[in-house]
């Protein structure tokens, strides 16, 4: 959740931090095989059978987020950029890890269901809560600075 916090603020350093993540979690699959008498860990996914609950949320969320934008009392022409911003960093984080999950090794390797895994995932899992993370960022970055200080409202 920071790193979405990092991407929703347009943090100068994100890029230094999107390599720094994403290269933890191609090592870190590595470094858990060293000196592990021989055992990989495997993950099994079993959320195949409520991914219908989860875009049913994920659609539930987006929808708030344009009603509320379309009927906002200022006008805010970028809503729709917003829009587009928040599917790409859900996506991108969601496809990054996964990606990443099934490089090391830990995400097995089952052909065409991997990588309908990997696409679903990534469409969906992080994805359908960033509605909802998008209305807590900007809830907290209109009262509090980084620093925790208040923001000053100009006059």
């Amino acid at each position: 959740f920071a790193f979405i916090w990092l991407a929703l603020k347009k943090d100068k350093h994100f890029k230094h931090f999107t390599l720094s993540i994403f290269g933890w979690w191609i090592c870190a699959p590595q470094l858990s095989q060293m000196g592990g008498n021989g055992y990989l860990i495997r993950t099994a996914r079993t959320t195949n059978s409520y991914h219908w609950i989860m875009a049913l949320i994920l659609v539930v969320g987006y929808a708030i987020f344009i009603t509320y934008q379309l009927f906002r009392k200022e006008e805010n022409k970028k809503w729709f950029y917003e829009l587009g911003r928040l599917n790409i960093i859900g996506i991108a984080i969601q496809f990054a890890w996964e990606f990443a999950l099934l490089l090391g090794g830990i995400r097995p390797w089952v052909g065409a269901v991997s990588i309908q895994t990997l696409l679903i995932n990534s469409f969906i899992e992080t994805n359908l809560g960033m509605p909802i993370i998008f209305f807590i960022f900007t809830l907290v970055t209109n009262k509090w600075n980084d620093d925790l200080t208040k923001v000053q409202k100009q006059s």
